[in-house]
This record gives C-alpha cells, sequence and structure tokens, in this order.
C-alpha cells in the first residue's frame, strides 16, 4: 500500500486518517462523486445557518420585550466589589430575592400580610375585587422579570407575591408619608426598608401599583401641592414609569421648583399620588481616578486644581444633578454644582440609579456621568473640604477622605456619557488654558489670600512707591524759584 498523498490530508482535516487511506484506494469516479456529494451538503448546511441566523433576527425584534420596560438584574461589572448595594436588607420584593428560596427571610417579611390587610380595609373595596384587578396585568407584569427567575412560579404564585408585596409598598409609603404613626416598625426598620425599595432587583412592575391604586379611595393630590415638593418630573407622553426606581430617577436628575408637568390622565391619578410621596422617601436635598486622563476630548481637574487657577464653586439653585454650570469672567471663573447630602445611603441609592440607567438603554446617562464628574473634581480629602466649605457636600458620612473613597470607588468601573455637562467641561478646559487667567489667579493667592498678606502687599507698594519718589526727586531736584 502506497504512502497516502499528504495534499489530499490537508484538503479536509476534519476526516481522520484511515478515511483518507480508503479513499485513496478507491476508483476516480468515486472520488469525485463523493465530493460532489459533500460539497451540496455543506451548500445546505450553510444555507440552513444563515437562515436561522435571520430567523432569530427577526424573532428578536418581534418577541423580545423592550429592555427599557424589563426589570433587569445588576449587570456583574457593576455588581463585581459592590454586592451588598443591591442586596435588601428587611424586605424583599419580586420574584429576584424571594425569601422562601433559600428558608431566609429579612425581619419585615411578615409585616406585609398585616400591612396589605390594612391597605384593603383603608382602600374599602373587597378584596376579590381588588385580587380579581390584578389577575388582568399578571401576564404583563412576568414580562418584567428576567424568564429564568420567573419560571418556578406559577401564576397562582407569581399573583399572589405580586398583591402582597404591592401592597405592603403603597400602604408603607402611605404611612411614611401621611400616617407615620401607625407604622408597626421601628425607625432603623423603616430605614431599612427605604434602602431596600430604592434597589433595582427590588422592584415590582408599575402597573401592579398603578393597578392596586386604581381602587384605593385616596384624594387625588393637588397639582399645587406636587408643584410644592420642589420637583419637575416630566414622562414620555407614549410610556409610564416601568417601576418605582425609574420614578425617582426622574425625580433626582430633575430641576428643583421647576413648573410641575402633568401627567397623561390614563395613569396620572398614581403618579399625582406617587411623585410627592417619593420625594419624602428620597433624600430632601436631595439625599441619599487617581491620574487623569482624556475622556469625551476633555481634560479632568481635580476642585484643589481648578482653585489654583481662579476657577471657584458654588451650590445651584436646584437641586437636579443636570444643573450644572459654569460662568466665566474676565479672570475668574464660577462651577455651580447640586448640593448632595452624604449618608450611608447615597453609595446604594446611585449605584442602583446607574444600574438601572445602564440596563434601561437610556438616550443619556445623567447619573452615571454625575458620579464621573464628581470623581475628576475630588483625589483626596482636600478636594471634598474645598466642596463641603461651598455647601456643595454636606457630610453626614463621616470623615472627608471617607466622602472622596466613596466617589473614586464609584466612578472607578464607570464610563461617563460625554455629551452630558459637555459645554461646562468645555469652558472649564477652556478657562483652566488661559496663560493669562492663571497668572492673575497665582498672583492673587500669593498676595491676597489673607488680609495680612494684602497688608504687607499693600505697604510694600507704598515703600516702593516712595522709594521711587526720592529718587526721582534725587536726580532731578525741584528748581528753586
Amino acid at each position: 500500500m502506497s504512502e497516502p498523498d499528504l495534499y489530499e490530508i490537508r484538503v479536509d482535516p476534519l476526516i481522520n486518517k484511515e478515511e483518507v487511506l480508503i479513499q485513496n484506494n478507491q476508483p476516480q469516479e468515486l472520488k469525485m462523486d463523493a465530493t460532489l456529494g459533500n460539497n451540496s451538503s455543506q451548500n445546505n448546511e450553510r444555507s440552513l445557518w444563515l437562515d436561522s441566523i435571520m430567523r432569530e433576527v427577526t424573532e428578536d425584534k418581534t418577541n423580545q420585550p423592550l429592555l427599557e420596560k424589563k426589570i433587569p438584574k445588576v449587570p456583574h461589572k457593576l455588581r463585581y466589589g459592590n454586592e451588598e448595594c443591591y442586596i435588601p436588607k428587611v424586605v424583599s420584593i419580586g420574584p429576584y430575592h424571594y425569601w422562601g428560596l433559600d428558608g431566609t427571610f429579612g425581619e419585615v417579611e411578615t409585616l406585609k400580610v398585616p400591612m396589605a390587610r390594612q391597605f384593603i380595609l383603608d382602600s374599602g373595596k373587597d378584596i376579590e375585587l381588588i385580587y380579581s384587578e390584578l389577575q388582568k396585568v399578571i401576564q404583563i407584569a412576568r414580562e418584567f422579570y428576567d424568564e429564568d427567575s420567573i419560571t418556578r412560579f406559577d401564576d397562582e404564585q407569581f399573583t399572589r407575591m405580586m398583591f402582597l408585596d404591592g401592597c405592603f409598598i403603597l400602604q408603607f409609603i402611605y404611612c411614611v408619608t401621611h400616617n407615620y404613626k401607625n407604622l408597626e416598625m421601628s425607625d432603623r426598620q423603616v430605614a431599612g426598608v427605604k434602602w431596600d425599595l430604592l434597589l433595582l432587583e427590588n422592584q415590582v412592575p408599575f402597573p401592579v401599583l398603578q393597578s392596586l391604586m386604581r381602587l384605593r379611595l385616596i384624594v387625588t393630590v393637588k397639582k399645587r401641592q406636587a408643584s410644592a415638593s420642589g420637583y419637575n418630573w416630566q414622562l414620555k407622553s407614549a410610556q409610564q414609569p416601568a417601576h418605582l426606581l425609574e420614578l425617582l430617577h426622574s425625580l433626582f436628575i430633575c430641576s428643583h421648583k421647576s413648573k410641575v408637568k402633568s401627567s397623561p390622565r390614563r395613569y396620572g391619578h398614581c403618579l399625582s399620588y406617587l411623585v410627592p410621596c417619593c420625594k419624602k422617601i428620597i433624600p430632601a436635598k436631595p439625599e441619599p481616578v487617581v491620574a487623569r486622563e482624556s475622556r469625551g476630548h476633555y481634560l479632568y481637574y481635580s476642585a484643589k486644581e481648578l482653585k489654583k487657577v481662579g476657577i471657584h464653586f458654588m451650590p445651584s439653585q436646584t437641586s437636579g444633578l443636570m444643573d450644572v454650570k459654569f460662568k466665566s469672567s474676565f479672570f475668574y471663573g464660577t462651577v455651580r454644582l447640586p448640593t448632595l447630602t452624604i449618608d450611608v445611603l447615597t453609595m446604594p441609592l446611585l449605584l442602583n440609579l446607574v444600574a438601572y440607567e445602564t440596563s434601561a438603554a437610556l438616550d443619556q446617562l445623567p447619573v452615571t456621568s454625575y458620579i464621573c464628574f464628581m470623581d475628576s473634581l475630588i483625589d483626596d480629602a482636600d478636594d471634598v473640604k474645598e466642596l463641603r466649605s461651598k455647601g456643595i457636600i454636606v457630610n453626614f458620612l463621616g470623615t472627608d477622605q471617607q466622602v472622596a473613597d466613596l466617589f473614586n470607588n464609584m466612578g472607578s468601573s464607570l464610563e461617563p456619557d460625554t455629551s452630558v455637562y459637555n459645554d461646562v467641561k468645555r469652558e472649564i478646559n477652556k478657562q483652566y488654558e488661559s496663560t493669562l487667567k492663571k497668572w492673575v489667579a497665582e498672583w492673587q493667592q500669593t498676595y491676597f489670600h489673607s488680609p495680612w498678606a494684602f497688608l504687607a502687599f499693600a505697604a510694600a507698594a507704598v515703600g516702593l512707591a516712595l522709594t521711587a519718589t526720592q529718587a526721582y526727586y534725587t536726580i532731578h531736584p525741584p528748581k528753586k524759584e
């Protein structure tokens, strides 16, 4: 038996050596027929494979719900290193952290039933009627969650979970904002529930809340009351918020003391009640990089670096995160930033808003960009001290270094939207790079940083003037008449 042709072995590396040896001993006509058959089979497989790609793309476009209408899980890249910021502490809401799965439950879980009972009693409606109304939207509600997380619940189990969780949330909000003394929780538990209701993975679909609210006899909040809350909330005319966190997101980035625009009538009653209530849940003001790099074509400088070139800071007139402005004068510049209260809730609140922005495919990422902008301004405790002294940061967390670490930790894994604050960043860079303004700022800091420095400079200037005058008259004495 002759050795196999090496060329024939390399033609089709997927067949083994024995097959090559057998093929080499076959007549040439049989080899050609086999080759034609293989080519035909490959063409058919290729056609089926290409068709499957186009079929899957079509199915993706027609069958899959939009990401912005779902309650997604937190992306792994955000969860890494900050796991505790996304896990409920005292009460689980929805299927992602359902307490019955691991045999444990939060300390407030046992209050869901009595609070749901009180919600029904306050509504004045029959419990069967409210439950049946909820069943009408339950299939829509299932589509909001990750499919793998809800397959373990049949429709009845899922409906019961939504019923208890929805009633609990609405009754809790009502008690916190209108009837606090009847809330049978300690202050620590109330703070824990507020924390948990801000988590992305701890949400119920808004249609569930809307269905439950529709039958509750609550006086509609008047428009002037909503305006008094100091928040301008505006939603797209064709959609309602997917969940409570999205509503909070719109409150968090909006302008303070702005005119309130009414929502579409089909869900206006629910929102007109929830908006001022949610405002009381989130902080009122609102509460809650080591190397410089080029992002969005602009360099980022710390607060103390900007101060050295005559760029100062002042609090904005509003509390909205988008209200960041820069005003340049002939020699100096002023950056206006919204006041932010920093405490233990700030980091989980901001990170869950970032997780929402990342998962909802928004046109802009205001909260993400705000964190990155603050991270660029804050390198260490001295930067925090500068912003705190101007009333931009209210520190209830601890030391200034802790606040610096908080923003550096959050901003290290985030990428900002370069279109947000673009005008502000451009003007800051223009001011920073001005040689004349740098010289004026350095001169001011050298000779006018304190009253004593100014007096010393003034005395030196007067002494220099007197010396020059004396020298002039020595050389050119006045003529005697």
